[in-house]
C-alpha cells in the first residue's frame, strides 16, 4: 500500500466583478499526491475571460497567513477554465510548505499588486478564516513552524492501486456488500465502491457516475439525466452519486446530486423529488457546505 492524499476545496466568489453578468463565478480544487508527487486539478466557471488569473494556496503558520503561486490561469471565451498542476507534496515551489498544510486557496487577478489584491474566488479546506489578515507570499521568506502538529497532517493510507476519481473527497470502500443483480447493477461492478458521507451508512454502496452513464440506463433513467437540476450540477461538479441498497429483498436506488447547501434552493428541486439534503460531514447545515440532494428510485 501507498501513502495516497487527497483533500477538495469548493471555490466561491469573494470579489463581485469578475463574474459573467447575471452569474456567481465558481469552482473546486482537488488536492492528491501520492508520494512526493502531487497535483491540484482546478475547474472554475462563470468568471469572465477578460482577466487573467493566478492561482494561490494558503497555509497559516505562527499568526501569519503564507501564500504560494502555483501557477496561471488562463480562462476560456465561455468563462471556463480546467486545468492541471503538479508540484513537490513536501515542498510547494520550493515554499517548505506541504501539501497537507493547505488551508485555502485563492484565484488572484494576475496583475493585482501585494498590496491591493483582487480575489474573484477563494476556498478554505476547513472553516473559513481571515486570509489577508497577516498575509505573506512565502517566496524566499524563512518560515515559522506549521500550525498543525505532524499527526494532523500526515497522509491517511487507501486501499486501492489506482487513483480513485478526483471527485469531492471520496475514500475507497473496503468491502463491496452483496445485493440482487438488477436495475443499473453492472455500475456498481464497472466503478469503485466508494465512501460518500463521513458518517456512511453501511447498507448503502455508493459508486460516483457520469450523467451518460444515468442516462443509458433509459426509462425512468434517462427521464431522470434530463432534469435540468441534475444536468447544471454535473456541468459544474462533472459526477453524479448514485447508491443502491436492498428494500424487502429488491434492489433500491439513489441519486445523489453534488452542491453546496443554499436555504433557499430546497423549493427549486421539489419538482425533480429532490428535497434531502446530506452533508458529506455531518454537522449544521451551514451555506456553502458540500453535500448532496438525494432522491430514492425504486
Amino acid at each position: 500500500m501507498k501513502n495516497y492524499y487527497r483533500q477538495f476545496i469548493t471555490l466561491l466568489q469573494e470579489k463581485s466583478g469578475f463574474a459573467l453578468p447575471g452569474r456567481a463565478a465558481a469552482g473546486r480544487i482537488v488536492l492528491e499526491a501520492r508520494g512526493d508527487d502531487a497535483r491540484a486539478t482546478v475547474y472554475i466557471q462563470d468568471i469572465t475571460p477578460q482577466n487573467s488569473y493566478k492561482l494561490a494556496f494558503i497555509s497559516r503558520r505562527g499568526g501569519a497567513n503564507f501564500g504560494v503561486n502555483v501557477g496561471s490561469i488562463i480562462v476560456g471565451e465561455r468563462g471556463r477554465y480546467e486545468g492541471r498542476f503538479e508540484f513537490d507534496a513536501q515542498s510547494i515551489g520550493g515554499s517548505g510548505i506541504k501539501i497537507a498544510e493547505i488551508e485555502g486557496a485563492v484565484v488572484l487577478v494576475a496583475d493585482s499588486d501585494d498590496e491591493n489584491m483582487q480575489a474573484p474566488l477563494v476556498g478554505f479546506r476547513d472553516s473559513p478564516f481571515s486570509w489577508r489578515v497577516n498575509f505573506n507570499f512565502a517566496d524566499g521568506k524563512q518560515l515559522p513552524p506549521p500550525s498543525l502538529s505532524v499527526a494532523e497532517t500526515e497522509m491517511p493510507e487507501i486501499f486501492a492501486e489506482e487513483v480513485p476519481p478526483p471527485v469531492y473527497d471520496f475514500e475507497i470502500s473496503e468491502t463491496v456488500p452483496t445485493v440482487a443483480d438488477e436495475g443499473p447493477v453492472h455500475l456498481f461492478t464497472e466503478n469503485e465502491i466508494i465512501q460518500a458521507f463521513s458518517d456512511e451508512n453501511a447498507d448503502i454502496s455508493w459508486v460516483a457516475v457520469t450523467l451518460k452513464d444515468v442516462a443509458d440506463l433509459g426509462g425512468k433513467w434517462a427521464k431522470i439525466a434530463k432534469s435540468p437540476h441534475i444536468s447544471a450540477s454535473f456541468e459544474r461538479y462533472r459526477h453524479i452519486l448514485l447508491g443502491r441498497t436492498t428494500n424487502d429483498g429488491a434492489n433500491a436506488y439513489v441519486v445523489g446530486v453534488p452542491d453546496v447547501f443554499r436555504v433557499d434552493t430546497c423549493h427549486d428541486h421539489a419538482a425533480d423529488e429532490y428535497c434531502s439534503f446530506k452533508l458529506c460531514k455531518p454537522g449544521e447545515q451551514a451555506p456553502g457546505a458540500p453535500g448532496y440532494w438525494l432522491r430514492w428510485v425504486e
